[in-house]
């Protein structure tokens, strides 16, 4: 609870979009693995939060205001504040090394090359105007992982996170003695999941170490038949 309540401030104050699309996308896996077909009005109730504070929330609705209008303008480096740079980057990384990557933890030296490189190929510039202008993570970690490790080593994570995600899933039946922490868990990795789209969360100890102990612990029931006690 201390630290949702941490959690939530920071959000507050940073009006991060990532972090609320990744908190409410936790929230509902989180309702949904708990009540079942039950989870229906809570649902509801987080959508129903979140619109009310983009309207009712001065910092929000600003912020709301300010997606909503580059949508418009059709201005998607600003709206993804200018990642379609980083993100071209690592393309161009998995189109010259498929198989094998450049290996781990090389996206931040091959990201400015292979981001000239794209720029040639697609024609367009991929200029950031902050001070952010060279980045040493895809802001992506799924992009990252093909573009370091290859096509095998990517689809290797996608598989190993789809097949987690299944066999947790399967933990919060109605009469499994750990379906409420399998429901909790299983909200914790959805938040992870969702960040890592537009974000790198395991690329950071204060958050890519709670989602490995997530991962871990899953992982451990996952191994456990469904009913079964566990010592203490």
């Amino acid at each position: 609870a201390a630290a949702l309540l941490l959690s939530l401030a920071g959000i507050f104050v940073n009006r991060n979009l990532t972090a609320i699309a990744a908190l409410a996308i936790g929230g509902v896996v989180l309702l949904a693995a708990w009540f079942g077909r039950r989870s229906r009005w809570p649902v509801i109730a987080i959508v129903a939060a979140l619109a009310a504070g983009a309207v009712l929330v001065p910092p929000l609705r600003q912020r709301v205001g300010q997606a909503v209008g580059m949508v418009r303008r059709g201005e998607w480096d600003r709206l993804t504040t200018y990642r379609t740079g980083a993100w071209a980057a690592a393309v161009q990384m998995v189109r010259d090394r498929p198989l094998v990557g450049f290996g781990p933890g090389t996206y931040a030296a091959e990201f400015t090359p292979h981001r000239l490189v794209a720029e040639i190929r697609n024609r367009r510039r991929y200029v950031n105007p902050l001070l952010t202008s060279s980045y040493s993570e895809a802001h992506c970690d799924y992009l990252q992982a093909f573009a370091e490790t290859g096509v095998p080593g990517g689809v290797a994570v996608l598989a190993a996170a789809a097949a987690l995600f299944a066999a947790v899933g399967r933990r919060t039946a109605k009469g499994d003695a750990h379906r409420i922490e399998a429901a909790i868990l299983l909200g914790l990795l959805a938040a992870g999941a969702a960040a890592a789209l537009t974000w790198f969360p395991m690329q950071r100890p204060i958050s890519g170490v709670p989602l490995l102990l997530a991962a871990g612990r899953s992982w451990r029931l996952a191994a456990r038949l469904p009913g079964d006690s566990e010592s203490r």
